[in-house]
């Protein structure tokens, strides 16, 4: 049906009955069939704001159509009983309105709520992100709008606005990423949905505790470093002191003179002076073997030491040590 098409009551052509006790006048056919081709020429099409304001204005139209032949009727009915039969039609051509215009209505109201979820369904799509907040905001966008126009103006208005505020937490974010990775920069989708100012302090908040775990990471690992070199300290401690005290015990040995053996009996002058004692000087033999067997016992807390080393690298630079120590003291033997 054109928009421009006048509503149903503008019609040039009226009923009218005229009685006495007999029918003496109608047009009751003529303007039945106008009346009819006027109501079937209502359209159901809605699409636009000015098919919504002609649908409405049609329907009033018709329940004001309604009311002139309901008094049609009733004149009729007063004038005489024979027009029971013109009532009749009269009765039909009403119901005929009447439901046209209940159906008419009905359709108004469910294209209209069509209309209103489509605006909003389109508006969510427009959105960068997804989140039942923004979803709402866009619902309550059209509430109160009497046109379509206002009602698309409103969402998209609203859409903009969001997205707008979803760019400036995609900025803060990725600004944080390339500095931090992701030790802050993690839940993306909730992060772009906070509003801007709790983005801001949100990802502060984040850098904050960031720095401070790196923080005592570094303190812990330097006590850690403290401890160990203290320990090690106190194990080379232990170990030189072992071997210091052993040292001191075999060369003691080793240089305690062996007991001179007693005075022969000689039939000497009992006023002779006795012959001082005068101590032998070791050879060259004996002297090496000394050193030799102090050395020996000067690195056994040292093959103790070895054997409880744990970590591959220290194992493998004592195991170097030990080999060129062996040659060494081969050497020393074959001299």
């Amino acid at each position: 049906m054109s928009a421009k098409r006048k509503a149903v009551e503008a019609k040039p052509l009226e009923l009218a009955i005229a009685v006495k006790g007999e029918i003496v006048s109608s047009n009751f056919d003529d303007f039945k069939a106008f009346a009819e081709s006027q109501i079937t020429a209502i359209s159901f099409d809605l699409k636009t704001d000015e098919d919504f304001a002609q649908a409405d204005e049609d329907a009033k139209g018709l329940k004001r159509f309604e009311a002139t032949l309901a008094k049609s009727k009733t004149d009729a009915l007063a004038q005489m009983d024979e027009l029971n039969a013109l009532l009749g039609s009269v009765d039909s051509l009403c119901e005929f309105a009447r439901s046209t215009r209940l159906e008419l209505e009905r359709r108004v109201k469910a294209r209209k709520q069509e209309v209103r979820e489509g605006i909003v369904r389109d508006g969510i799509a427009a959105l960068e992100v997804k989140s039942r907040e923004f979803s709402d905001m866009i619902g309550e966008a059209i509430k109160g709008k009497s046109s379509l126009v206002k009602m698309q103006e409103a969402v998209t208005d609203t859409v903009y606005r969001i997205n707008a505020r979803i760019e400036a937490n995609r900025e803060v974010f990725t600004k944080a990423y390339r500095e931090y990775g992701n030790a802050v920069a993690y839940g993306e989708e909730l992060f772009l949905c906070l509003a801007n100012e709790a983005a801001k302090v949100e990802m502060e908040r984040r850098i904050e505790r960031h720095h401070a775990a790196l923080k005592e990471a570094q303190l812990k690992a330097e006590a850690d470093q403290l401890r160990k070199e203290a320990e090690e300290k106190a194990r080379q401690e232990r170990l030189a002191e072992q071997a210091r005290v052993e040292t001191e015990r075999v060369k003691e040995q080793a240089t305690q003179p062996e007991p001179a053996p007693a005075p022969a009996v000689a039939p000497a002058p009992a006023v002779a002076p006795a012959a001082p004692q005068v101590m032998r000087e070791e050879t060259a033999e004996e002297e090496m073997e000394t050193f030799l067997t102090i050395l020996r016992t000067a690195l056994a807390p040292v093959k103790a030491a070895r054997a409880a080393l744990k970590h591959p690298a220290n194992i493998e630079a004592a195991k170097h040590f030990a080999v060129n120590l062996n040659e060494s003291f081969g050497k020393l033997l074959a001299n």
